[in-house]
């Protein structure tokens, strides 16, 4: 399912945070958005959600305009991955994901055998069958984030929309989500994910978004659309893009200035 913003604007009220916004990603495809904090990541990620209504322009689903699907035909097809926070109450692992089937269970049913069974396929794709009967509140943050995408894995989603997956994890769990990222293209789902790394662009995404006060300034591969001067035009800050022979790929490494240096 290809998942595309076309010619949009993205606001609240009377405020228009975002402009011409356009895109699609397609089924097997990550496209990874960069930009600072306020340029319009999240209410981009909210209007593609069908949270809140475009200000111009349209979300579609293969072509069809999200506006005119019922909220239970939306949350079906594209579910939400957020940012892992402390847990606030002691639901078990798989308790979190079968919240993720909410979306096909009747509004007065239980959950039947089929959800039971999406749950399980969801926490044995993540490695986490073993962590089903786990309290959330006993979790590491790597653990939860894993835990929030087997909530939306449970789901079934086609596409699936990502608010900076790996804030917040140290480098292991950072590299066990990014890996998981890429599992879920090889799967077939469309992803959007938010970062404030570069480098997870080069790790995981086909096409990378760099945003700057809510417009989209380049996209393309990210070999080609990353570069010294486009970073340093976003966070104002030197970098450098080298290729690393070791690595197959290009790193994104910030140039640290010495005392009493201006830029």
């Amino acid at each position: 399912m290809t998942l595309a913003a076309e010619a949009l604007a993205t606001g609240y009220g009377d405020v228009i945070v975002g402009r011409d916004i356009a895109f699609a990603v397609r089924p097997g495809e990550a496209l990874c958005l960069l930009g600072p904090n306020g340029c319009g990541k999240t209410t981009l990620f909210k209007t593609l959600l069908g949270l809140i209504p475009p200000k111009a322009g349209r979300v579609t689903l293969d072509g069809e305009d999200i506006a005119r699907w019922p909220r239970r035909r939306l949350a079906q097809a594209v579910a939400y991955v957020p940012q892992a926070q402390a847990a606030l109450f002691p639901f078990t692992v798989a308790e979190m994901a079968l919240m993720g089937r909410a979306a096909r269970i009747g509004l007065f049913e239980s959950p039947g055998a089929a959800d039971h069974a999406a749950v399980a396929a969801a926490l044995a794709s993540l490695g986490l069958a073993g962590l089903a009967e786990r309290v959330a509140t006993e979790l590491s943050g790597g653990e939860r984030q894993l835990a929030l995408i087997a909530r939306a894995l449970a789901q079934e989603p086609k596409a699936l929309v990502m608010d900076e997956p790996t804030a917040s994890l140290d480098l292991g769990n950072e590299t066990r989500v990014l890996e998981r990222v890429r599992e879920l293209k090889a799967r077939g789902l469309a992803v959007v994910l938010s970062t404030h790394d570069p480098d997870h662009a080069f790790l995981v995404a086909d096409r990378v978004a760099l945003m700057a006060k809510g417009g989209i300034v380049a996209i393309g591969p990210p070999e080609e659309t990353i570069t010294p001067d486009r970073l340093r035009a976003l966070y104002g800050v030197p970098v450098a893009v080298p290729y690393v022979p070791e690595l197959g790929r290009r790193i994104v490494a910030p140039s640290l200035r010495t005392a009493g240096e201006t830029p």
